[in-house]
């Protein structure tokens, strides 16, 4: 009991506020991680929260972010539209790409097709493509987002809460109204 209570008060703390530390860019993680397994995307996806306010390329503070694919999924890459709330539609085109040391593909390199162009990665820390992601923002320090499929609104997605709470820490909410 005492131990317990030790582990509670010393490491807690750290775990409930995420931390940058947790090994996730790991090959042999790669099971857990793997972008090419969820292609093409049968449903759209939604990001629900964040661990951080303002997004450069998602929407700054915008809400309820959903992204869809467009056409056909060929050569690793899929056009996708970003859709930010009712107003603001982003058209990207997502290229599968592999972390050095890793043989599945667990990054997602992003382009706009129209408008400014922007190129950014998100990188898996785990992916489940039926139930739920946790992404790494590679383009803002620490940054992760919570993504779930339309099908799993709603569900219990424990295992994905855990690992954002243990990786990520903070959220900042974006899809409540769903």
């Amino acid at each position: 009991m005492i131990a317990l209570a030790i582990f509670a008060f010393c490491c807690l703390p750290f775990l409930i506020n995420g931390s940058a530390d947790i090994p996730y860019n790991n090959p042999a993680l790669g099971t857990y991680q793997n972008e090419e397994a969820c292609f093409p995307l049968h449903e759209t996806w939604y990001v629900m929260y964040r661990n951080y306010e303002q997004d450069p390329y998602f929407g700054g503070t915008g809400k309820c972010i959903k992204l869809s694919e467009t056409g056909s999924f060929k050569h690793d890459s899929a056009p996708l539209q970003v859709d930010i709330g009712d107003d603001v539609h982003l058209d990207v085109k997502v290229t599968l790409m592999s972390s050095p040391g890793y043989t599945v593909k667990n990054v997602l390199h992003a382009d706009t097709t129209k408008g400014p162009k922007i190129s950014f990665n998100l990188t898996a820390i785990y992916a489940d493509c039926n139930r739920c992601k946790v992404l790494r923002h590679d383009y803002v320090d620490g940054g992760c987002s919570f993504w779930l499929p339309e099908s799993a609104l709603g569900q219990d997605v424990q295992c994905c809460s855990f690992i954002y709470d243990l990786v990520c820490g903070p959220r900042y909410p974006l899809c409540e109204e769903i």
